[in-house]
């Protein structure tokens, strides 16, 4: 694909990263993430679903320790989906959070 691998990672592994932080807020046995990676015509869907508390989330917050500021991990999402064109959509569920993430322009390898 035409992704490239630093964008790959930033999405994934910020979107994970917060993921894994929410559920580790919460008990063992309420704790799961889900991840969903759909290509289809030129179009790249990424989804993530995960357990968190019950309060809500505040995405331009960061809640590790070594930062004051807003989450520079969204901000490098946001960017990574606005340079290839797409859209990105944050839902707080009351007990669950879903990001889902929609890149345009995305080509497969077979057709570069």
């Amino acid at each position: 694909m035409n992704l490239d691998y630093s964008a790959a990672g930033i999405l994934l592994g910020n979107l994970l990263d917060n993921a894994i932080e929410a559920c580790e807020k919460i008990e063992v046995s309420k704790r799961w993430i889900t991840v969903n990676i759909i290509y289809k015509e030129h179009t790249l869907i990424l989804k993530i679903c995960n357990s968190k508390e019950i309060k809500k989330a505040n995405i331009a917050l960061s809640s590790k320790r070594h930062y004051k500021q807003s989450g520079i991990g969204i901000h490098s999402v946001t960017r990574v989906v606005e340079k290839y064109n797409g859209t990105i959509e944050f839902w707080d569920l009351d007990d669950s959070f879903e990001v889902s993430a929609i890149l345009y322009g995305i080509l497969s390898e077979v057709e570069l």
